[in-house]
């Protein structure tokens, strides 16, 4: 596994919101939409889940983001060699539309695959653009793979329960702590503090699942507006 330490990535929308880590490694990506982190502070491990989610009504915008991503790699591809694979870690989507070059992260791209060999991989990070470029075969010819990560949130936002219950299940064979961090891209967030019903019921889930264990998770919703950390929030 890459550790990622000594990169950007403490400065990424999953781990900008966190204390810095003293080790940082991505082990995979499970249901190829949450990142699996094995993270490490004060000699202690834990567990790190981070995923993107937009709200289906925003769905348009993040199309062109994706457009706006996909075109840097597809230009990269025929001047590399060899087969790579992009993974998105993270993206403003609000925010960078107006302002992003996506020549400059072509060249990014182009530039950071000559040092690669077969089977390395290396944090790029342009504007708030974080990925993760991956060399998986050698050929004298180019192919790059984007692989873009982000959940389409389709549901009422009252289910939001429903969603983080998912995101925690997909870490049942990994040993506490757990700590996930969700990235919400929306326009109008999905957690609204307002909204009694999706509080009640996000509050009956997390009592329910957690009430007897030792150590309980740190849940953070991160969106436009504010981070919230679900199980301090909602136990008070």
């Amino acid at each position: 596994m890459l550790n990622l330490f000594d990169t950007d990535i403490h400065s990424s929308p999953t781990f900008g919101i966190l204390p810095k880590f003293s080790s940082v490694r991505l082990k995979e990506f499970i249901d190829d939409k949450i990142q699996h982190y094995q993270v490490s502070r004060e000699e202690r491990d834990a567990t790190l889940l981070g995923l993107t989610v937009i709200r289906k009504d925003d769905e348009s915008v993040w199309e062109a983001c994706e457009d706006l991503l996909g075109r840097s790699v597809k230009d990269a591809s025929p001047q590399v060699h060899g087969v790579y694979r992009f993974r998105l870690l993270g993206f403003d989507v609000h925010n960078e539309i107006n302002r992003f070059n996506f020549q400059d992260l072509t060249q990014l791209i182009i530039n950071h695959s000559r040092k690669l060999q077969t089977g390395q991989e290396v944090l790029i990070k342009y504007c708030s653009c974080y990925g993760l470029l991956r060399k998986t075969l050698d050929e004298q010819w180019g192919k790059i793979t984007f692989q873009p990560n982000v959940y389409i949130f389709d549901k009422d936002p009252q289910e939001i329960d429903l969603f983080i219950k998912r995101i925690v299940n997909a870490a049942h064979y990994v040993n506490p702590p757990l700590i996930v961090v969700i990235n919400d891209q929306s326009l109008n967030p999905i957690w609204d503090v307002k909204n009694e019903l999706q509080k009640e019921r996000l509050q009956q889930y997390l009592q329910k699942s957690f009430a007897e264990a030792e150590e309980r998770p740190e849940i953070y919703l991160h969106d436009r507006q504010k981070t919230t950390e679900l199980m301090s929030t909602l136990s008070r």
